[in-house]
């Protein structure tokens, strides 16, 4: 089985934020620049060992805690690594390495996107290392120091190609005092759903922040809507194994999105007002009644929002035989990977090891998530009064208990499909694309890839 998709019933101590890394530029470096992946020293010099590691965490704005941590370890370890810091903007990280490899120049730590559809040309291509020899080697973490379930994004034939950092929960917001102004009740069905969104738009409130800009924040919601249907788990294997997501569960997904944008549920210009930024601010200002996002997005809640926000189960789409309520999207999507030429040397390894104590370290671990909210992928025990934003620990809270189910962008076995799978997203939710043409386009572009192959 390439990358094995599992649903798993885990006490979730907390899981992540996959925080959109902020705005950074360019890159810095601390000391001299270095290229390629060999040592810069045999094992036993006297010299500093370089190492490029390239992150998106610059020192201002939502990003700079992480970045405080990254400088401190430099300093603290200045004299047996020179940390080559190459600070790259969100998404752009995915084309830097892209540019990387083309160059024969990859650093040699980064952090990444888990998955097939991003990680997968990589570990396929023996580029990364097997962080199980990490976990081996290391002194201060165990890999049993994490649910098992968490490793799923970076999985391949058995082994692990990413440590992971940042995990995500899904859920949906409802602004209480919109609803009550209206003398609306929060909506538990698809029918429900509707009636109070024909209420919103006579009103000039969007009734749900949902849009689709390049796929996001559109495809988990996609996925959130298809685990309703009996089979998810199946479903998600089957497109990881064999290829195959033109299924009737997809297809019914389609439709209902084809449909919410025909009820208008959605916003007028779904590509304008998607992407995570554009569609949580409708939330955060008022002028959406409803939401569905990520942990991450929780840092732009306003405390003014926070105070009218209630959180609620999915409404129980037409047909579908899943509870909404005893299941939660969750799963790891970022993590610290190695360049597997760098981690084979012994020089570099060393010093790739103690970067990976850094990112495994529950100062680490903690820091970010009472400071930023971002939720990690390890097992730890929360302090409920040192969280700042109180939403957060009920979010986490709700989903004790439940089953963590996976999601498309997981189960993709190859990036080029799923790259299409995303842009067209963008014309299903606009209404420029119906939802026959857009599964049969996404069976499609697997066929396809996978001759390729």
């Amino acid at each position: 089985m390439a990358l094995q998709i599992k649903k798993r019933n885990i006490f979730l101590t907390f899981t992540l934020c996959f925080a959109m890394l902020g705005a950074a530029c360019g890159a810095k470096t601390n000391g001299s620049s270095a290229t390629g992946a060999g040592g810069e020293g045999a094992a036993g010099s006297s010299q500093p060992v370089t190492i490029r590691f390239a992150h998106g965490w610059s020192p201002s704005g939502d990003t700079a805690v992480g970045a405080k941590f990254v400088t401190d370890f430099a300093q603290s370890h200045k004299d047996s690594i020179n940390l080559v810091e190459e600070v790259v903007a969100g998404d752009e990280m995915l084309t830097k390495i892209k540019v990387d490899i083309a160059g024969d120049n990859l650093p040699d730590a980064w952090m990444y996107w888990g998955s097939m559809a991003d990680s997968g040309n990589l570990i396929k291509s023996g580029l990364l290392a097997d962080v199980g020899e990490y976990f081996k080697e290391s002194e201060k973490v165990n890999q049993s120091d994490y649910p098992d379930a968490m490793f799923d994004s970076f999985r391949f034939n058995g082994k692990i190609y990413g440590i992971p950092t940042e995990s995500y929960v899904g859920f949906w917001f409802c602004n209480k005092e919109l609803f009550e102004k209206y003398n609306l009740e929060y909506p538990t069905t698809y029918e429900e759903l509707l009636e109070v969104s024909k209420v919103f738009n006579e009103n000039g409130i969007v009734p749900l922040a949902m849009g689709s800009k390049a796929g996001n924040p559109a495809h988990f919601f996609f996925s959130e809507l298809f685990c309703q249907y009996a089979g998810a788990e199946e479903k998600f294997s089957e497109l990881t194994d064999d290829w195959k997501v033109d299924n009737e569960n997809f297809r019914k997904v389609a439709e209902l999105i084809s449909d919410m944008k025909k009820n208008n549920v959605f916003p007028a210009d779904t590509v304008a007002n998607g992407d995570w930024g554009p569609s949580f601010a409708l939330y955060d200002e008022g002028k959406a009644a409803m939401v569905y996002t990520m942990t991450w997005q929780l840092k732009a809640l306003s405390p003014e929002t926070e105070a009218k926000t209630v959180q609620i189960n999915a409404p129980k789409m037409p047909g579908s035989t899943v509870d909404p309520a005893s299941f939660v999207s969750s799963n790891s999507t970022y993590g610290l990977v190695f360049n597997a030429k760098s981690f084979a040397d012994p020089a570099k390894r060393k010093a790739l090891i103690e970067l990976g104590d850094m990112f495994t370290s529950n100062e680490w671990v903690e820091t970010m998530f009472y400071e930023t909210g971002t939720l990690n992928a390890k097992n730890i025990t929360i302090d409920p009064n040192k969280v700042q934003m109180p939403i957060l620990f009920s979010v986490i809270d709700n989903a004790k208990g439940k089953e963590k189910m996976s999601c498309h962008w997981l189960a993709y076995p190859d990036g080029e499909p799923f790259s299409y799978f995303m842009e067209k997203l963008d014309e299903l939710f606009a209404g420029s694309m119906s939802p026959e043409e857009f599964s049969e386009g996404c069976q499609k572009a697997l066929d396809e890839a996978k001759e390729d192959r």
